[in-house]
């Protein structure tokens, strides 16, 4: 007997090869009874099909993707990674994890469902890993996968926070504050940066150190120009360099120093009392005799020293007085300003000194 008549021919084709096993079937057991083969037939149909849909098992993966390509991740934590194959009934259990560091991270693989794969990786100690699944000759992508200290990126992002808060308000004075927020906050990492809650505020203080300046750099233009106006310094003069004066007194403590011509105002201020005790004593009568009784020298005031202390006096007043407020100016329309070497002469006032 031919060996394709034998009855474990049939049977062996009809599970390894249903279609060559069923002919084999219908066309050589004539010994089993019609509803056996009927029975049979179906069974092996299905058998096929089966087959057929599954490829006769899960073939190697031709194309493997991981879908990220840089992770970052905090120590202890647990990030997935979906994984694509081609095709998608490709054989998973094939795959194979690589890592350039396998000390810093655990990785594993996982099969979410039919059609979704993932690699788990989770984060052991601080560093920088490269990862990719493999199988046989088929490699996917490298991706990188940061694993940060969290608790230490905090310690540093709040040094920062600490400067920044150290700011305070802000005033001309604030500069070097803000500078040194800035480089706090410039010297660090790119991770660190990211966990600095209160940057916005050094961004508005640099902000409002700005316009401060630049109202201060104006203020001074100002005052250099009034004093740049007073020109030749007279008798006629006299209300240019008081206008002057009033308005340099009005500036801030910190934008006096940006006033550059200032010695022109308090040179102008000195040539402007020099005219007037000129022109006083032009002014007096002409040959008349003054009376030859003797002097009565009244006790000379002992005169603090020039220490840049701000006095006040009138144009033709004999005493410099230590506050405006003083009694004896109460119906002085015009009253001058400036330091007691810049009161010409005048003795200290006995009722506010």
């Amino acid at each position: 007997m031919e060996w394709f008549r034998q009855k474990w021919v049939c049977i062996l084709f009809l599970v390894l090869f249903p279609p060559v096993g069923m002919y084999l079937l219908w066309k050589y057991r004539e010994d089993w009874k019609k509803n056996l083969k009927i029975g049979v037939t179906v069974i092996s149909a299905i058998w096929c099909i089966a087959l057929l849909c599954s490829g006769f098992g899960h073939a190697a993966p031709e194309e493997i993707k991981l879908l990220d390509s840089e992770i970052k991740i905090g120590i202890g934590k647990t990030v997935d990674v979906e994984i694509e194959l081609t095709p998608q009934n490709a054989d998973f259990s094939k795959l194979v994890i690589w890592s350039s560091k396998e000390d810093v991270v655990v990785s594993s693989l996982e099969q979410r469902n039919e059609d979704l794969y993932c690699c788990k990786v989770q984060a052991k100690q601080e560093g920088d890993v490269q990862l990719m699944v493999y199988c046989d000759k088929v490699q996917s992508n490298t991706i990188t996968i940061h694993v940060l200290d969290y608790d230490k990126l905090k310690k540093q992002a709040a040094t920062a926070e600490q400067a920044i808060v150290q700011i305070g308000e802000v005033t001309l004075q604030s500069g070097e504050a803000i500078l040194i927020a800035r480089q706090a906050y410039d010297a660090l990492g790119e991770d660190a940066v990211a966990l600095v809650s209160n940057y916005g505020d050094l961004l508005a203080a640099e902000q409002a150190l700005q316009q401060l300046q630049e109202e201060a750099w104006r203020q001074a233009e100002e005052a250099q120009s009034r004093i740049d106006a007073i020109g030749e310094a007279g008798l006629e003069s006299e209300d240019a360099i008081t206008a002057a004066r009033e308005y340099y007194n009005s500036l801030p403590e910190a934008v006096r120093p940006l006033v550059k011509n200032y010695q022109a105002l308090e040179q102008a201020e000195r040539l402007l009392e020099q005219k007037k005790e000129e022109e006083a004593q032009v002014t007096e009568e002409p040959g008349k005799p003054k009376p030859s009784s003797p002097a009565i020298q009244e006790p000379e005031l002992s005169r603090p020293s020039d220490s840049g202390k701000i006095v006040y006096w009138v144009p033709k007043g004999k005493k410099y007085h230590t506050t405006k407020g003083c009694a004896t100016l109460a119906r002085s329309k015009k009253i001058y300003s400036g330091t007691i070497s810049q009161a010409g002469g005048r003795d200290l006032c006995k009722v506010c000194g």
